[in-house]
C-alpha cells in the first residue's frame, strides 16, 4: 500500500511503482501479456516528436479526499507561482491533476479492502483513463502505466480472457501516445523531463497542504527554480 505523506518531497506514487517495477519483474510481465516489444521509455513532447494520436485532453480523475486544496478559491498563492512558469495556466493545470491523479491512485489501494467494490471500481475507471495524460505529458513512464493498468483491471476484470483483451487493448492505447525515443539523447532528455515533472509535483504537493497563511509564493518559486537547475545542470541531464 502506498500512503501520501505531505511532508515528504518524493513522490509516494513514485516510490511505490519503483518498489513495484524492481520486485515485480515489469519486463516478464509486458511481454508474457501480449506485447511483443519491451516498453519504450515517456518522453517530453516539447523535445522528441510524438506518433499520431488522439488529441490530447486531459481527464480528471474522480475527486477523493485532499482535493479540496485543489479547488479554485484555494490555489492563489499558487496561480502567483506558476504563473511566472513556462505556459503557466496550462502547466498549473497539469500539475494539480497529476497530484490529483497520485491520491486518486493512492486512494484506489487503500479501497482494497472494502466489502462494496463498487466505489473502488468506479474510481480505477477514472484513474484508467486518465493514464494516457499522465504518460503523454512525462509524468509517469509507459511501462509504470502498464503496470498501473494491469493492476486496476486485475481488481476491475474477473474473467481472465477478458483481462487479457483489456489489458492488450490498454497497452495498445498508451504506447498509441507516448512519444518515441531513438537516441540516447532523447532518452535522456525524457528521463530529465519525468524527473523534473515530478520534484515539481511534490515542492506542489507540500506547499498545498500547509495552511493557507504559511504558503510562501517566493520559497515555493526558489524552490522550483532550484529542482530546475538540479535536474537539467546535472551531469546526466545537461545536455
Amino acid at each position: 500500500m502506498i500512503s501520501y505523506d505531505r511532508s515528504s518531497t518524493v513522490s509516494p506514487l513514485v516510490l511505490g511503482l519503483g518498489a513495484l517495477l524492481v520486485a515485480g519483474g515489469l519486463g516478464a510481465w509486458w511481454w508474457s501479456s501480449g506485447s511483443g516489444e519491451a516498453p519504450p521509455a515517456s518522453a517530453d513532447a516539447a523535445s522528441v516528436p510524438m506518433v499520431a494520436s488522439a488529441p490530447a485532453a486531459t481527464v480528471t480523475p474522480a475527486p477523493v479526499a485532499g482535493d479540496d486544496d485543489f479547488a479554485p478559491e484555494n490555489l492563489g498563492a499558487l496561480n502567483q507561482v506558476m504563473s511566472k512558469q513556462p505556459e503557466g495556466e496550462k502547466e498549473l493545470q497539469r500539475v494539480t491533476s497529476f497530484l490529483k491523479f497520485q491520491r486518486g491512485f493512492e486512494r484506489w489501494q487503500e479501497m482494497q479492502d472494502q466489502a462494496d467494490a463498487g466505489p473502488r471500481h468506479e474510481l480505477a475507471r477514472s484513474l484508467m483513463a486518465s493514464l494516457p495524460d499522465r504518460v503523454r505529458s512525462a509524468e509517469i513512464t509507459l511501462p509504470e502505466a502498464a503496470l498501473m493498468c494491469g493492476m486496476m483491471l486485475n481488481d476491475l476484470e474477473p474473467n481472465e480472457q477478458l483481462r487479457e483483451q483489456k489489458m492488450a487493448e490498454c497497452h495498445r492505447g498508451l504506447e498509441a501516445v507516448s512519444p518515441r525515443v531513438d537516441t540516447e539523447q532523447g532518452m535522456r532528455a525524457a528521463q530529465c523531463q519525468t524527473e523534473y515533472r515530478r520534484r515539481e509535483a511534490a515542492l506542489v504537493a507540500e506547499f498545498q497542504a500547509r495552511p493557507a497563511t504559511q504558503r510562501d509564493a517566493a520559497r515555493l518559486e526558489a524552490d522550483l527554480q532550484k529542482a530546475r537547475k538540479d535536474v537539467f545542470d546535472s551531469p546526466t541531464c545537461g545536455l
